[in-house]
């Protein structure tokens, strides 16, 4: 018999699945020659038959270093026999790089479970940094999988990227059939006083690639050039197009925008205080505290302070190697998540974020967070 896990998927619920690996289980086969006793189970299960097919994410997150995740799928008759589930393996084992794979499923049952690794949609985000010389901009398009883990701390942990600006943030779909993006910034016909240089030839992400990315990188990087006479205007926009994608057609820049004064310190939009905050929020908090310099070391001491339970910060600890960004990073998550007893705690805001930090001895990083929601 088949325990099922306490956080497994209810009838008939459509959601992405995250798997943690654990020696704890419960297990799909408990026999060390053919399957890992350490993969737990996750199953949808309905009578009724899907309208449209369905994907189904599966983050296969295990310990360590690894090159491939080994997913098996198994599939089970809706009704119990003998107060069983009895289960049928369902097209073997498959070995997919990385840690995320999708499976198309066409039927509640799993009879014609199938996996898909062709999906089209994806996250975007413009960066920008202007030159140490005088009307020139830097500009990097970055295009990476939604499950990547937030996508500003992925892209600035190395000091390449320490003061460039978040400008948009947005959906990306590839068109169907398309197995490639490519950003265009040659302009046709060319554009008067402006000079426009690709870090990199050519400028694209490849779909596989994406699909199996685990961090995000920059592909997209170019550099922009006012070489006119007179001052630029604020209607200067440029527009480049995406080639392969269904949406967007084209990013746009508007580099007349940008404060040559301040470009080169982060800058957040101004946000009300007392406002609740959810993971949305979450590249604003982890680009504030790094531009404060706060301490990584104390990420624990900050979430016991923000109601996380200390039984909760050591899985975080232990999921994460004892990596202190990665683990601050998942303990703003789960504040931001309001697990244990952050409601209690003042709940997800920005004040009880600041209090938080004071009780710390992170008060100078409690200031800069309060000059930014005043």
């Amino acid at each position: 018999m088949l325990d099922i896990p306490s956080d497994a998927l209810p009838r008939g619920f459509l959601a992405e699945v995250v798997i943690h690996v654990s020696v704890s289980g419960p297990y799909i086969y408990p026999d060390p020659k053919t399957w890992k006793p350490a993969s737990a189970v996750y199953w949808i299960s309905s009578s009724k038959e899907f309208v449209n097919p369905v994907l189904l994410g599966i983050w296969h997150n295990v310990k360590g270093s690894v090159n491939s995740s080994s997913i098996k799928v198994l599939t089970a008759e809706d009704t119990p026999q003998n107060m069983s589930c009895i289960f049928n393996e369902f097209l073997g084992d498959f070995t997919v790089k990385g840690s995320y794979v999708y499976f198309k499923l066409t039927g509640f049952s799993g009879k014609e479970v199938v996996t898909c690794l062709d999906v089209r949609n994806f996250q975007g985000s413009l960066f920008y940094k202007m030159s140490d010389a005088g009307n020139k901009w830097k500009y990097s398009l970055v295009i990476y999988n939604s499950h990547t883990k937030g996508v500003t701390r992925s892209l600035f942990d190395g000091t390449q990227y320490e003061d460039w600006i978040p400008d948009i943030k947005f959906d990306v779909k590839f068109e169907e059939n398309s197995k490639i993006l490519e950003l265009n910034i040659t302009p046709d016909p060319p554009l008067e006083n402006w000079i426009i240089r690709g870090r990199i030839n050519p400028l694209s992400y490849h779909k596989d690639a994406l699909q199996s990315q685990g961090h995000v990188v920059s592909n997209m990087r170019f550099d922009i050039h006012w070489n006119g006479s007179s001052d630029l205007l604020t209607d200067d926009y440029l527009n480049f197009p995406l080639k392969g994608a269904e949406y967007p057609l084209s990013i746009t820049a508007n580099p007349s925008r940008i404060d040559h004064k301040t470009s080169a310190t982060i800058k957040f939009t101004k946000k009300k205080g007392g406002m609740k905050l959810d993971i949305k929020d979450f590249n604003d908090i982890d680009l504030i505290l790094k531009s404060s310099s706060f301490d990584n070391s104390k990420w624990s001491d900050l979430g016991l302070k923000l109601g996380l339970f200390q039984t909760r910060l050591n899985t975080i600890k232990s999921d994460n190697s004892q990596d202190a960004k990665a683990c601050l990073g998942e303990t703003l998550g789960k504040w931001l998540n309001r697990v244990d007893e952050v409601d209690k705690n003042g709940g997800a805001t920005w004040e009880a974020l600041m209090d938080a930090l004071q009780k710390i001895e992170q008060k100078p990083v409690a200031e800069k967070i309060k000059d930014y929601i005043e």
